[in-house]
């Protein structure tokens, strides 16, 4: 496919979100050069639509529907957009200029892959960026079983998919509770993919970030990693990279969510739900000496390599952190990460899980 025959939709969905983050959002996507030939916004239900969009972007499509969820609200999207390739945008992320440009050029000379996926940086609430994180180092040659082992790509906003391998992949309704990896798993199994160097997207933390919650967390992942063994249940590189890459994520999650788990125990509020307590601390007491075993480091580990967000070119401003008695929700990815960095140990946590 050449150049002027490729056109890219971007759907971007919003459920409650915050009118300054999605202008935000709409403001990135529309100045990126050259512009995408169409920009689709659905909200999945929100308590108050965002019906100003209209008249503030006219250029933007809005669909308003009843809550269907994360994935269903992706894939109305998807099924509007009249584009050769579709970028998924979650509405309180942003776009750096010339992600659209970086992510179309490798289908320039390869335009039967998937996807084409960049890389990312933390941004918080305030959209300033997230001092001392650590960026993924992009796999060489990355194929549907390096993603598996360990997911580097977040958020959806990128990846730009070809929208006829997403289509043949099943769109974007998934059973998975983390629709992202699954979506990207379906592609990469049917199609080749690129990961390119490029930081393409500002993801947003803030406090209601699901990935906060360690322990849905480890559950979502482990069930993810079930439903690819059941997919291709012939084939033994799978089964080897679900044993590696448990291993990985445990030695990530299982120590803070056996931290946040025992603090929930001691808040008498919690007990208000107590089959989901009483589960969750089932699977923190399977799992703990799992861990303690992945720390001997005597069994093989799925492993990431980082680096410091100094030693990448990055458009935001770097400002100071805020102090913890600030801000009680602050993530704690950042200070392990620090801990373990100085320490020397290698092993340091997503920022993005």
């Amino acid at each position: 496919m050449s150049v002027n025959s490729r056109t890219v939709s971007v759907v971007v969905t919003a459920y409650n979100t915050e009118d300054r983050f999605l202008r935000e959002c709409l403001r990135s996507i529309l100045a990126q050069e050259p512009m995408p030939h169409e920009v689709i916004l659905v909200d999945d239900g929100s308590v108050v639509p965002p019906l100003w969009v209209t008249s503030e972007f006219p250029s933007v499509q809005l669909h308003v529907q009843a809550n269907t969820g994360v994935g269903g609200a992706r894939d109305a999207g998807r099924r509007m957009a009249t584009g050769t390739h579709v970028m998924i945008c979650d509405g309180d992320d942003r776009l750096l200029p010339g992600a659209l440009a970086a992510l179309a050029a490798p289908f320039d000379s390869v335009p039967n892959l998937g996807f084409v996926a960049g890389r990312s940086i933390v941004i918080d609430e305030n959209s300033q960026l997230v001092p001392d994180q650590m960026i993924r180092v992009v796999p060489k040659d990355a194929r549907y079983y390096d993603l598996l082992e360990r997911s580097w790509i977040c958020p959806p906003s990128s990846v730009l998919f070809r929208a006829d391998a997403l289509a043949e992949a099943g769109g974007t309704i998934t059973t998975s509770r983390l629709e992202d990896w699954d979506v990207l798993l379906n592609v990469g199994w049917r199609f080749p993919f690129v990961a390119i160097t490029d930081i393409v997207t500002d993801y947003r933390r803030h406090s209601t970030n699901v990935s906060n919650d360690l322990v849905f967390m480890m559950r979502a992942s482990w069930r993810q990693m079930a439903m690819e063994l059941a997919k291709h249940p012939d084939d033994p590189r799978i089964r080897d990279c679900v044993r590696r890459a448990k291993r990985h994520y445990r030695l990530l999650w299982v120590r803070g969510a056996a931290v946040d788990t025992l603090r929930r125990a001691q808040n008498r509020s919690e007990w208000r739900r107590p089959g989901e307590l009483f589960r969750d601390l089932v699977l923190v007491a399977e799992e703990l000496p799992l861990w303690m075993v992945a720390r001997t480091g005597l069994l093989p580990v799925a492993t990431t390599e980082w680096e410091p967000i100094s030693s990448v070119p990055v458009t935001a401003a770097v400002v100071p952190a805020p102090r913890r008695r600030d801000h009680p929700n602050r993530m704690r990815w950042v200070a392990r990460a620090n801990h373990l960095v100085r320490s020397g140990g290698g092993r340091v946590p997503s920022a993005h899980t």
